[in-house]
């Protein structure tokens, strides 16, 4: 998600965004708080996806799930899962990325959770 996150900061609204990567470190899941915007792409790797997703949940965060451009990556489980939380979106694209980033943090109020 290099590009995506390189793209995303360029514009000002985003200057002092910093992304947590957890790739190498899930430790920083403990990052995660009620001001987060959780960005959880997934490929072939679902290594923390339940556990991303469900501290998201507790935190009452809103997660975009970002397939990297595969719409079947998804299975029955995740969408289970999925379903389990209302403020969730699934982007398919990087432009749908972006799109979910700037209207999610320009029309989530963080209080009505």
């Amino acid at each position: 998600m290099n590009a995506e996150f390189a793209e995303i900061k360029k514009n000002p609204l985003f200057k002092k965004v910093e992304p947590i990567i957890l790739n190498t470190n899930i430790m920083q899941i403990s990052n995660i708080n009620n001001e987060s915007l959780i960005i959880l792409g997934v490929g072939n790797d679902f290594n923390y996806f339940e556990a991303v997703f469900n501290e998201a949940k507790r935190q009452r965060s809103p997660v975009i799930i970002y397939t990297y451009g595969d719409s079947t990556v998804l299975q029955a489980n995740h969408w289970n899962l999925l379903n389990t939380y209302r403020w969730y979106s699934v982007s398919t694209s990087p432009l749908r990325l972006i799109s979910d980033i700037f209207a999610i943090l320009s029309t989530f109020t963080y209080e009505d959770r």
